[in-house]
């Protein structure tokens, strides 16, 4: 979600005065000091919490605003956050984090957009009980929390704006109550209900109205800065949920959260005379409510939408004539739920729903577009199933449809069929009867209630296998019941469990979550052990509660650490792959589930004794299972985060000549440094004006020469504690055009140093990397811009080793023939290729360290730089991965192996374009320690394409799989995919171009089909950076 840059001239030093200004006024229809409320951290958790970040929410969208004036869409979420969205793209603006805490604390129920101040207000649950909750205003522009509101009271599920934005109203269902609160953010207003209140509407001529679930409306108006009592209506709906007012305030609809009952259905009164209406008839469904209401914005029609479905996953809309109540259309609009409805202007609206996702529905044309929903559906009580360990895990991606199942072992994500041998959850006949448990609040055992909270509703149920109890999930906890309702214990949770299932022997239990992730708890205490979470593209990433975390390849970007802040009720966010030196721990993972990797023994060939002048090495040791470290505790005291960079947004930023000028803030704990990336690779003509000292939230601003139209630039901090997320700018397509340049701090992925020293981080004596003012350094043009690119190859592979039983197939011809196709492509996309080929026993150590360093040292700026490499890839004891040259010795790994950091420097460092093909992972294996290495080789991959390094990584297999050889292909698989695409298969789009993103797609299907499926290659890219030709068909 990277912002828009227009390059206008502005004055730099007016831009340097706004940002000093920006930090000491508080813009909220008129300048206002911020009441900030003491004590937010006793609720909010001291630790970091796991989240889950995809670029859309990771749980159900509670409520959404829109704003037309703006062109924006506010979200808020069950995942603890609320986002903002370009209304007409639908594109991701800015992600706002609240501090969070464990269970419920930091989910966000409440939004509202200011009618004429670039602010948004959400709130939700962000205290306990009635006490430490606040109302949190942000920045439209930046994402910066700008005032935080003393909410008075527990649980807000409603936000809305007064008309003229001086008033902001909130209900509660805490402390079952409606409040005003003033644009200091002093109570104004207070009124006590008997139920709790959701519902919330306020009319352009200041009226409002807010519902109880007694049956109650309560109608005010808004008088002299405050509000005053009007009426109260009477419903015939017990639980009213939901209101909205009539363009002309003259009628309100009602939506109602119960769905047994004709009096269930929505309801329209005329509010002269105070009486019902219209009885909007709900037409035959399968099951469900209407709870969500609005009307069209012309006033024409009634919309309402909730939990009624008449199939599997189809959620409709139901329009209607707002005059005569008739049923004019039915819309499918999500998979789940329609938790809110807003209008947008006209005959359009918008929608959140229970499956993460917003849209729009025109009334008028019946077009609906929607955004988000990239999490796994996991309803159905039989929608999971798992093996007696639960080493190996079925479910559904989609509800009941898309089957998929995980290996642990393997780490293998499969899409298709489940194994036989994965079982459903079981319930033991008479134990629960479904009708008692199954999306009710009121469940029941033999007669016997369970004593669940009046806000949850049950979910999901299995019987334990070796006695009389069940695990019993509900929309916020985990219970273990025995049967007589007796509750043996209670864990709250983040997101809904819906489904469950238990280990043969009852030690573990395994929940299906409504954020999209499988979790392992142990039976007896209901104590968290790990998550999975698994996507559709085949990734996947598993955590522990204190950190560890295991990967494929790409996926440690989608989740991190949520770290609430010291000095305000807000939190940064930072990726796993920020920490995968620290924390990728897969033994960890292995050792919870007794799923040890155990080495193979594989028969050595038989072989002819080496010459006298190489002296033997031993062969391997027998297989030895040893015990693995257990998972290392984790607190704040524990680890340091790295410095976090914030844009300061502007409407136009300066291009003063040919250069732009990028105002950002920047909070470290020491000295720092930033580094200036465009499209992935290092800024050549770059500055940076960085604080003199690091206190806290600092000003600087950074300098780039203004790179073409539709550049990424990313600035990247680095203290000793690490490297920050990436602070994420997209320069306009058209720079004659103004759009929203809103610059934001985009809270995903990136990883370790480009060019650091192996040893780590910068250090802070080495920090400061660029001049202290931001005056561009004039280069010379490369060589190549003129002429077009230059291509720089280095091809390493090797099937002959110095030790006969490393011998491979075919690595060295898969080298020496991909060296042959990319030479192919001078005089047709490249001015010119230069190449080394190293194979066998030319592949020393001294010559495989010599041509990395040729490689990096001759890419310049506008060139591009491939490095392959087939052969042995072996993890060392500390988890390091090392690539084996023709002399290494897997007992002597540092002394004789290629490191990682040298193959991580080269790339990263590389100036101009860096790809990097790797086979390592080979069928038949001596070795005998494929899988290890395999997991090593993802871990080097997710760090190569983080943002500071800017690789794109091209790997043979995924998860443990191996990498296939056949002579009949006459190449290794995924190196035959390579070359064919690359020889035209990959032109998909027959422009007689074979961009990046293309041979990715080509290697994936041709690799797949020719091994059957067996081999599933992976391609990483860093995030943003925009797909380019590295090949093409015919001379320019």
């Amino acid at each position: 979600m990277p912002c828009q840059l227009i390059a206008l001239p502005v004055k730099a030093r007016l831009m340097i005065r706004f940002i000093r200004r920006l930090s000491q006024l508080v813009l909220f229809g008129i300048i206002a000091a911020g009441t900030g409320t003491p004590g937010y951290a006793q609720t909010a958790a001291s630790t970091p919490q796991i989240q889950i970040e995809l670029g859309a929410h990771a749980g159900p969208v509670r409520r959404i605003a829109v704003s037309v004036r703006k062109g924006i869409v506010l979200t808020a979420s069950d995942d603890k956050t609320a986002r903002i969205w370009d209304l007409a793209t639908g594109e991701l603006k800015q992600i706002l984090r609240p501090a969070i805490g464990a269970g419920e604390i930091g989910r966000m129920y409440g939004a509202a957009i200011h009618p004429t101040s670039n602010l948004v207000a959400v709130a939700g649950t962000t205290g306990q009980g009635s006490s430490g909750h606040k109302i949190l205003l942000f920045s439209v522009v930046t994402g910066q929390l700008i005032q935080t509101i003393d909410a008075r009271g527990g649980d807000i599920k409603n936000l809305a704006y007064a008309p003229d934005g001086r008033l902001l109203l909130a209900t509660y269902a805490g402390d079952n109550a409606l409040r005003a609160f003033d644009s200091h953010g002093q109570l104004v207003y207070q009124q006590k209900f008997a139920a709790p209140a959701y519902g919330l509407d306020v009319a352009a001529n200041g009226r409002v109205a807010a519902s109880s679930m007694d049956g109650k409306i309560h109608l005010l108006r808004i008088e002299l800065g405050s509000l005053r009592a009007d009426t109260t209506l009477r419903t015939s709906g017990a639980r009213p949920i939901a209101v909205a007012f009539s363009p002309a305030a003259d009628r309100l609809v009602v939506g109602y959260f119960d769905a047994r009952r004709n009096t269930d259905d929505p309801e329209v009164f005329d509010l002269q005379s105070g009486r019902s209406a219209l009885r909007l008839e709900m037409p035959e469904r399968k099951e469900g409510n209407l709870m969500s209401v609005a009307y069209s914005p012309d006033g024409q029609r009634i919309i309402a939408a909730g939990s009624a479905y008449k199939g599997s996953g189809e959620f409709q809309a139901y329009e209607y004539d707002a005059r005569t109540g008739q049923l004019l259309r039915e819309q499918l609009l999500a998979a789940n739920t329609i938790n809110d409805l807003a209008p947008i202007d006209g005959t359009r609206l918008v929608y959140a729903s229970y499956d993460g996702s917003w849209g729009t529905l025109d009334t008028g044309h019946g077009g609906v577009r929607a955004t988000g929903a990239k999490l796994a559906d996991l309803r159905g009580a039989g929608n999971l199933k798992i093996d007696a360990t639960s080493g190996r895990i079925g479910f559904n991606f989609d509800h009941d449809q898309t089957p998929a199942w995980f290996d642990f072992e393997k780490r293998l994500l499969t899409l298709g069929p489940l194994p036989e041998t994965l079982r459903p959850a079981t319930i033991k006949s008479g134990f629960f009867s479904k009708p008692v448990w199954e999306n009710t609040a009121r469940p029941e055992i033999n007669g016997a209630s369970i004593k669940i909270n009046s806000d949850e509703v049950g979910r999901s149920l299995a019987s334990f296998n070796t006695s009389d109890e069940a695990v019993f999930g509900t929309s916020k906890a985990l219970y273990r019941i025995a049967d007589n309702g007796a509750i043996r214990w209670r864990v709250p949770l983040a997101a809904e469990a819906r489904a469950v299932n238990l280990t043969a022997d009852d030690r573990i239990i395994v929940t299906a979550m409504s954020d999209g992730t499988i979790r392992w708890w142990q039976a007896g205490d209901g104590k968290a052990m790990m998550a999975l979470m698994p996507q559709r593209n085949g990734q996947w990433v598993i955590w522990t509660p204190t950190g560890q975390f295991d990967a494929s390849a790409g996926a440690d970007r989608n989740v991190g650490w949520s770290v609430n802040r010291a000095d305000a009720p807000v939190a940064d966010f930072f990726s796993l792959n920020r920490f995968r030196d620290q924390f990728s721990d897969p033994d960890a993972i292995d050792t919870l589930l007794g799923t040890q990797i155990k080495q193979r023994t594989v028969a050595r060939p038989s072989v002819s004794k080496p010459p006298a002048s190489i002296p033997p090495v031993p062969p391997p040791p027998a297989a030895v299972v040893t015990p693995l470290r257990p998972p290392r505790p984790l607190s704040i005291e524990a680890i340091r985060f790295p410095p976090v960079l914030n844009a300061v947004g502007l409407t136009t930023l300066e291009a003063a000549g040919n250069n732009l000028q990028i105002p950002f803030t920047i909070r470290a704990e020491g000295e720092a440094s930033i580094e200036v990336r465009i499209n992935g690779r290092p800024a050549e003509r770059a500055a940076v004006q960085l604080p003199q000292r690091f206190d806290g939230t600092a000003q600087a601003m950074a300098s780039v020469a203004t790179p073409p139209p539709g550049s990424l630039i990313q600035l990247i901090g680095r203290d000793q504690y690490g490297v920050s997320e990436p602070l994420s700018f997209q320069l306009a397509a058209r720079p004659n055009t103004v759009s929203t340049a809103a610059l934001q701090s985009m809270p995903v992925i990136s990883a370790p140093a480009p060019s650091a020293p192996q040893g780590g981080p910068v250090s802070p004596s080495s920090a400061r990397a660029y001049a202290p003012a931001p005056t561009v350094p004039t280069l010379p043009p490369s060589p190549s811009a003129a002429a077009g690119p230059r291509l720089f190859v280095l091809s390493i592979g090797i099937s002959e080793y110095r030790q006969p039983e490393y011998q491979l197939g075919l690595a060295a011809k898969d080298s020496r023939d991909f060296t042959a196709a990319v030479i192919a492509q001078k005089g047709r996309y490249y001015s010119d290729v230069q190449s080394r080929s190293v194979t066998n026993e030319q592949a020393t150590r001294a010559n495989v360290l010599a041509s990395l360093d040729w490689l990096s040292q001759s890419v310049g700026p506008d060139d591009v730089g491939m490095l392959f490499m087939a052969g042995h890839g072996i993890n060392a004891p500390d988890g390091q991965y090392y690539f084996m040259p023709y002399e290494g010795n897997h007992l002597q790994l540092a002394a004789t192996g290629v490191p990682e950091a040298s193959i991580r420097n080269t790339l990263g460092s590389m100036r101009g374009k860096a790809l990097f093909f790797v086979d390592t992972c080979y069928a038949g294996n001596a070795l005998g320690n494929f899988q290890t290495a395999s997991r090593e080789l993802a871990r080097l991959a997710n760090n190569l394409a983080a943002a500071e390094n800017g690789v794109i990584v091209f790997a043979s297999s995924s998860g443990r799989q191996l990498s296939e050889e056949n002579d009949a292909w006459g190449n290794g698989a995924f190196t035959k995919a390579l070359i064919e695409g690359l020889s035209g298969r990959a032109d998909l789009t027959r422009t007689g171009r074979i961009t990046y993103k293309g041979l990715d797609f080509f290697i994936s299907e041709e690799v797949s089909r020719l091994t059957e499926g067996r081999q599933t290659p992976v391609t990483i890219s860093p995030i943003g950076i925009p797909d380019f030709a590295i090949a093409r068909l015919t001379t320019t």
